[in-house]
């Protein structure tokens, strides 16, 4: 919702998160800023995505299911469970790739690309085969370096929307992201699965109002 302030929509219109129907794990409305009181504020904005991977060993298999959901404060929620499946390991590649939200793989150490789906190849411009043959540090300023190296050291802490990151595309435009990661092992390699949402022109739109 642009154009306003929280405090001036009905608290009516404004988004809520945290439930069943959102990100499970957290009670109705309670993964969000709340008042004094404990109440729910809302905002004015809500990001969601979700990604399942089913993974069989003869009659016994994993679930990695992650939820995430960012608030205007950057409130975010991910989790991971495991239960019982009976579908190939192919489910994750058709979830990762075809998943709208752009989202990589990166290796922990050397912030290698592992893995990249189809969503961030559109989005950045770079081809699959430029991103697997990087680390994600060539895509950000040399000023973010240190600090992208810290995030790996503390287990990607930075990547919970609650910060904007600056990345570089192709082309080399600079645009403003907010991150949401999970460590994972994958391939056998420590990792983080990321999912990455733009939001360059709300932070435009927030900066002209505020003017």
């Amino acid at each position: 919702i642009l154009g306003s302030t929280v405090d001036r929509i009905a608290p009516s219109r404004r988004f809520y998160a945290g439930g069943g129907a959102s990100v499970r794990g957290y009670g109705y409305q309670r993964l969000g800023p709340l008042d004094p009181q404990g109440n729910p504020v809302g905002g004015r904005s809500l990001n969601e995505f979700s990604i399942e991977a089913r993974y069989r060993f003869g009659d016994f298999g994993i679930v990695p299911f992650l939820d995430a959901t960012g608030m205007p404060h950057r409130y975010i929620a991910i989790r991971t469970d495991i239960t019982e499946l009976k579908t190939a390991a192919e489910s994750f590649r058709l979830l990762f790739d075809n998943n709208p939200v752009p989202m990589w793989v990166v290796e922990k150490s050397s912030l290698q690309f592992i893995d990249v789906n189809r969503a961030a190849v559109e989005h950045y411009g770079y081809t699959r085969e430029q991103f697997l043959s990087m680390s994600s540090l060539k895509i950000r300023p040399e000023e973010e370096y240190q600090r992208a190296l810290q995030d790996s050291a503390t287990n990607f802490s930075g990547d919970s929307g609650e910060e904007d990151w600056i990345h570089r595309k192709a082309d080399g435009t600079e645009i403003l992201v907010s991150s949401y990661a999970k460590p994972i092992k994958y391939q056998g390699r420590d990792a983080a699965i990321v999912a990455l949402f733009d939001v360059t022109e709300q932070r435009k739109q927030e900066a002209r109002i505020q003017h």
